[in-house]
């Protein structure tokens, strides 16, 4: 877990073929498939509130709060990455259902 987490520190998110070419011994059996469902299983963890997380003991032992907290910021850059990709401004364009799209127009 914590060889993903480095590795997607190194590469980004999303490029699960790249970080598997890093060599890293604890990943080294897992698919690039397998890295991409392991983040994302991850991210949720971390999102969750923290009550909920140490309830579970199961997740606290293999996710400990300083790894889960790691997580959070990288989800955080990549989606303010993504977010600038964008133009940086939500809701950027014409809204699904505007009258515009469907030929009419405003008044």
């Amino acid at each position: 877990t914590r060889a993903l987490v480095e590795g997607v520190e190194k590469c980004g998110g999303g490029k699960w073929a790249v970080i598997k070419k890093l060599h890293f011994s604890a990943i080294e059996k897992r698919s690039a498939v397998d890295l991409k469902d392991k983040w994302r299983n991850l991210t949720r963890i971390a999102l969750l509130p923290p009550e909920q997380v140490k309830l579970d003991k199961k997740r606290e032992a293999t996710c400990p709060p300083d790894l889960l907290a790691k997580v959070r910021e990288l989800t955080q850059l990549e989606d303010a990455k993504k977010h600038a990709k964008a133009g940086g401004r939500p809701g950027k364009g014409r809204p699904r259902g505007c009258p515009a799209v469907r030929g009419t127009y405003y008044k």
